[in-house]
């Protein structure tokens, strides 16, 4: 049967010209650099897919928002559009700006991870687990099987296995348990979502041992869990009851914090610079940390 594309909605107003390098070419490079790709030249690079970081177009209208940005280092009115803008979609008091989603998790993992406890996960990413490793906690999967095997084709592989979580609590206590890292979109599983379903069902089990559940959003806010939210409307009979606004703040709801870093190819906007961060150049208050603290506590 004949798929049928519709037009896409925008124009291409520039090109980059990329190298194509002879397959000889290109054995000879990876040859050179003991088949570690990392250590390629990005200008020998035809086809990047490293990492989905940075690697999008931009709008007119983020090329021009860099032109608006203030730079500031204290009271920048970029700062304060997206305190109000994460505020508005999570609800929270408090916002803590880093300079990247690796600094939030090492913030969380000092202030929330007693030596010893465990830390449960819907599988894991690389820079999350070390940071809880490193800072005394010990990770468990708590993904469902399923999650591991490729070839399994389900909905919601990113899902909590309520029985591996509801185990882990008994067997261990949950006052030795810190919290559970949720990611919605679950990177090392291929970015498989999380169903509303599982999100209620697993936020009521942590309520009810009194587990903190905190919600990774490192990497799907706000490109990857538009996409997902959209996959989940179609797959559930949530595409007759909400709008992708209204299903977003649902799965906040189920959360106790979350930590959250801009996708990266909006990172520049409405910064006016690549080099700086839009939440950078305001100061941490020290209520903010002393309140994640004594709620981590």
């Amino acid at each position: 049967m004949e798929k049928k594309y519709p037009a896409e909605p925008f124009r291409i107003k520039s090109v980059e010209y990329v190298k194509m390098l002879t397959r000889q070419e290109r054995e000879k490079i990876i040859r050179e650099v003991g088949f570690n790709p990392t250590l390629i030249n990005s200008e020998n690079v035809y086809i990047d897919l490293f990492t989905d970081s940075g690697t999008c177009a931009m709008s007119d209208k983020q090329w021009a928002g860099i032109m608006m940005g203030d730079e500031a280092y204290a009271g920048s009115r970029n700062w304060f559009h997206l305190e109000s803008t994460i505020k508005e979609l999570f609800g929270y008091k408090y916002v803590v700006p880093t300079h990247q989603g690796r600094g939030a998790e090492n913030l969380l993992s000092i202030i929330a991870i007693k030596k010893g406890q465990y830390v449960p996960g819907n599988m894991y990413f690389t820079t999350t687990r070390y940071h809880q490793e490193a800072n005394g906690g010990i990770f468990v999967d708590v993904i469902i099987d399923e999650a591991h095997d490729p070839a399994i084709d389900l909905p919601f592989k990113g899902n909590v296995c309520l029985k591996k979580m509801e185990n882990l609590i008994k067997e261990k206590g949950a006052e030795n348990i810190a919290y559970l890292s949720f990611e919605i979109t679950v990177n090392m599983a291929g970015g498989q979502p999380v169903s509303m379903q599982n999100l209620r069902e697993t936020y009521g089990l942590c309520k009810k041992h009194g587990v903190k559940v905190f919600m990774d959003a490192g990497s799907p806010f706000p490109c990857r869990i538009c996409a997902k939210l959209t996959g989940c409307a179609k797959n559930t009979a949530l595409k007759y009851l909400w709008t992708l606004p209204a299903v977003w703040k649902m799965r906040i709801s189920l959360k106790n914090a979350s930590r959250v870093t801009r996708i990266k190819p909006f990172r520049k906007l409405p910064a006016s610079s690549s080099t700086t961060p839009t939440a950078a150049p305001c100061p941490v208050k020290k209520t903010a940390l002393q309140t994640l603290a004594a709620f981590c506590a």
